[in-house]
């Protein structure tokens, strides 16, 4: 299971317990912000393509970010 926190510009990075936790604070904003949901997505296919790149399965974007909007 990979647990995604906003972004990837810096990649801080943590595994416990068999999972992967990105952390990236610098990019974060406000949930109130008016384009905090358009942050979101572009963040998760960043964080796709990365992986993607170096060999890795991962999830459908669209998926992982409706599980996250819901």
């Amino acid at each position: 299971m990979i647990i995604l926190f906003d972004g990837i510009q810096k990649k801080f990075a943590k595994k416990i317990d068999d999972k992967l936790i990105i952390f990236d604070f610098g990019s974060a904003v406000y949930i109130g912000h008016p384009k905090s949901k358009e942050f979101l997505e572009r963040d998760i296919k960043n964080i796709t393509k990365f992986f993607v790149k170096r060999g890795l399965t991962v999830e459908n974007p669209i998926d992982v970010f409706e599980r996250l909007t819901k």
